[in-house]
């Protein structure tokens, strides 16, 4: 997130109304890696990755919407290939708290957050404690191949805590200026990876 160029440059002026918000951003591209000797495997793990992201900057009052959004897209994409999806809550460790951005207030709202997202849709959820982002919890989706094999595919991330750093604001109905917080979504993730996936579960 950290080179991704909308980042500053949507708000490098005056702030946005709350009238311009959501503003949505998705782009497919290459991420390297330096991966280890003996880490690499076929297409499931390589040192060029394009990866399709997308990025949302929103009020809070609009998380849920804009996050269910997200989760139908990845329900549609999944279903469409016969994969059932299980829903992972990755939230942070409270234990090792130099792990993350932010204090324990920003992540307690955060995980509420994703919480109340989780229980609007009525699903069961895996608690993945530690498994969060340095920057915000996560629901992570799994799914299960033709032979049984668990992968992680699609995230759905809320993030705080880099937007505040961005100073990333908009102007809100009473003229003020509102904290802006950013949805992170992969719905492949590694598209190298995600064929992988595909041609095995296919049998080719």
């Amino acid at each position: 997130p950290m080179n991704c160029p909308h980042h500053t440059q949507i708000f490098d002026s005056e702030p946005r109304s709350y009238r311009d918000m959501p503003q949505r951003y998705a782009e497919t591209t290459k991420v390297y890696r330096d991966e280890q000797s003996g880490e690499l495997s076929g297409l499931s793990r390589v040192l060029s990755i394009t990866q399709d992201d997308a990025h949302v900057f929103c009020r809070e009052n609009q998380i849920e919407t804009e996050a269910l959004a997200i989760w139908d897209i990845i329900e549609t994409f999944y279903g469409t290939f016969g994969f059932k999806l299980q829903v992972r809550f990755s939230r942070h460790d409270p234990t090792t708290p130099e792990k993350y951005l932010g204090g324990e207030e920003t992540w307690t709202k955060a995980e509420g957050a994703l919480q109340q997202l989780m229980q609007s849709k009525g699903v069961e959820w895996i608690d993945g404690l530690g498994e969060a982002a340095f920057y915000g919890p996560k629901i992570d989706f799994i799914a299960r191949d033709s032979i049984g094999r668990v992968l992680q595919v699609a995230t759905i991330q809320l993030d705080f805590n880099q937007p505040k750093n961005f100073g990333l604001v908009c102007t809100n109905e009473k003229g003020e200026r509102e904290q802006v917080v950013m949805i992170h979504a992969a719905i492949m993730g590694s598209i190298e990876r995600f064929m992988a996936l595909m041609i095995e579960h296919t049998a080719g």
